[in-house]
């Protein structure tokens, strides 16, 4: 089986870090996986053509030979790859958690159906997936931002001119890490939201600093998730390191077993730290004391 090469101007791969994407699309999506990733950093991207494998499919052991060598794999999927390869992908997966090679999943086509994010665990893991065509409003500008902390994190430019080996990799964000990054802020908030409802988020922000008396106050949401990173420890270690909690209401909160619901809001009453309702849809008021008794405001 073959492997392809991408590069800025078709320049030597000598001395470049080295991506693999991995994926069953057609070859137009991994050359624009790649431009991302070009954009960002002077890489080297590898890539196996699906239409040139053998029965459309990779082989483990040839797979296992190619990341050896690599420093990151980014896995280009849509739905019909994540239903007809997901047994596949999980075993690359699988081989890519087992060698200590950072990895981000990328949804290359717009969301998916609420049961496919669950196979998206199965095969991943609870890790951050990269969604660039996500149909919320500002999400070009998140992935970009995203796409760029996961590369200055994943992959280190070097400027030595020797061959830039691979060293085992592993990411661990704890409270005190989320505390340093707002060190300059007086208070620390983490917003409480469901994730349907993420357009709202950038304007009430806007908003919400336009106010001169509140310029000091930082916030962390999931947009700062690094793709690939397991969510459910960060996401804990984040709202552990908040002073207050901003619960961002919407008629959302209310749907059986929903995150927020089930996780979020009941760790921060255990941690005793205040929960602040804003309200951002109109929505039943009786319902929303009854699941959100510890409510501060609204």
């Amino acid at each position: 089986m073959n492997v392809n090469v991408i590069t800025r101007g078709n320049s030597d791969t000598r001395n470049k870090l080295r991506v693999f994407v991995y994926t069953d699309l057609e070859e137009s999506a991994v050359r624009t996986a790649a431009e991302w990733i070009l954009e960002k950093k002077n890489a080297a991207v590898y890539y196996a053509a699906a239409a040139g494998r053998e029965d459309g499919r990779v082989s483990g052991e040839w797979l296992r030979e190619v990341l050896r060598e690599m420093h990151l794999v980014l896995f280009a999927m849509d739905e019909r790859t994540l239903l007809e390869n997901g047994q596949e992908t999980a075993a690359a997966a699988a081989a890519v958690r087992e060698m200590h090679i950072p990895f981000i999943p990328v949804l290359m086509r717009e969301s998916l159906a609420p049961a496919s994010y669950d196979d998206v665990n199965r095969i991943f893991g609870e890790v951050q997936l990269l969604e660039p065509y996500s149909p919320r409003g500002e999400d070009r500008l998140v992935f970009r931002d995203a796409l760029q902390r996961s590369l200055d994190i994943y992959l280190r430019d070097t400027e030595s001119g020797h061959d830039v080996g691979r060293t085992e990799f592993r990411y661990d964000l704890d409270t005190r890490a989320v505390r340093s990054i707002y060190d300059n802020f007086s208070l620390l908030g983490f917003i409480s939201y469901r994730k349907k409802n993420g357009a709202i988020i950038p304007r009430l922000l806007r908003t919400f600093h336009a106010q001169g008396r509140h310029a000091d106050i930082g916030f962390w949401y999931d947009d700062f998730l690094v793709p690939g990173e397991n969510y459910v420890q960060s996401i804990s270690d984040a709202l552990m390191a908040a002073d207050f909690v901003l619960l961002l209401v919407t008629p959302e909160l209310f749907e059986p077993g929903n995150y927020v619901l089930a996780v979020e809001y009941p760790q921060a009453v255990r941690a005793g730290k205040p929960v602040i309702g804003l309200e951002g849809a109109p929505c039943d008021h009786l319902l929303l004391g009854k699941l959100y008794p510890d409510l501060c405001a609204l």
